[in-house]
């Protein structure tokens, strides 16, 4: 059995439409907050043609992490 609708699939955008940018942004908040990383908040996020990038830095400012989350489903997944 491969991936797909039914299994492993979890689609966050279901409007059809691509997410803005502050979708985006509340979408990765509630990310980092089902983390329970109290030392995590997200950073600079980008607008890219086809999905968005959103850092995840510490509260210094150091990066761990960039996601993409694609406009269409509102998947993520990281970039490295």
């Amino acid at each position: 059995m491969g991936y797909g609708p039914g299994y492993g699939y979890h689609s966050y955008n279901r409007s059809g439409k691509s997410m803005t940018m502050e979708q985006t942004k509340l979408l990765v908040e509630h990310y980092l907050t089902s983390m329970g990383n109290p030392n995590l908040k997200m950073g600079k996020i980008t607008d890219k043609e086809k999905y968005f990038e959103a850092e995840i830095v510490t509260k210094d400012g150091s990066l761990v992490d960039t996601l993409m989350v694609d406009k269409q489903t509102g998947w993520m997944k990281s970039v490295y």
